[in-house]
């Protein structure tokens, strides 16, 4: 077996280099979460990014709307995209609830990449893994679902969807 427990996360290093393009647009009123109303508008582009020292430079993209009203977070949408590896996400947090729902999908092309970031060594693969949740903070249940190729020769990773139903208490 291969242990995959993150021996350690790589710090990032502040302030992120590169060039950075784009507009960010914040607005909103109140400062307590049952008063507060806001929304968040954000297209970013970066040139030669650089989080970690040591890890190679790449272009990225960052886009995401969201906005809070009535102690209800929506992100509507969250796409990031950066060295070979996209994020796409939605969701919701209720405060007042203290509920949550949300999906995300992550498709890397370069699994190797991703796991020098937590000190994992991982081939140079590909996988898609998709993620849905919902539920009380205290228990969501989740749904997950991993695809991943050129593990090795010939080796591919296939979980059925229907197969896995994730509930984690927090």
């Amino acid at each position: 077996g291969r242990d995959l427990i993150p021996k350690q996360i790589v710090p990032l290093q502040c302030p992120w280099a590169g060039t950075w393009q784009g507009r960010v647009a914040l607005q909103g009123q109140g400062v307590t979460p049952d008063r507060a109303r806001g929304k968040l508008d954000a297209d970013v582009r970066v040139a030669g990014f650089q989080a970690a020292a040591g890890e190679p430079s790449t272009d990225g993209h960052l886009r995401v709307t969201a906005h809070w009203a009535d102690q209800l977070l929506e992100v509507q949408q969250l796409q990031t995209a950066a060295g070979g590896t996209t994020v796409q996400a939605a969701g919701q947090v209720h405060w007042g609830q203290r509920t949550l729902t949300g999906e995300a999908t992550v498709v890397s092309g370069h699994l190797a990449e991703l796991g020098r970031l937590f000190d994992v060594t991982l081939p140079d693969s590909n996988a898609t893994v998709k993620v849905r949740g919902q539920g009380p903070w205290q228990w969501p249940a989740g749904h997950l679902e991993l695809r991943a190729g050129d593990l090795a020769e010939g080796v591919a990773v296939g979980v059925d969807p229907a197969a896995v139903g994730l509930a984690v208490p927090l």
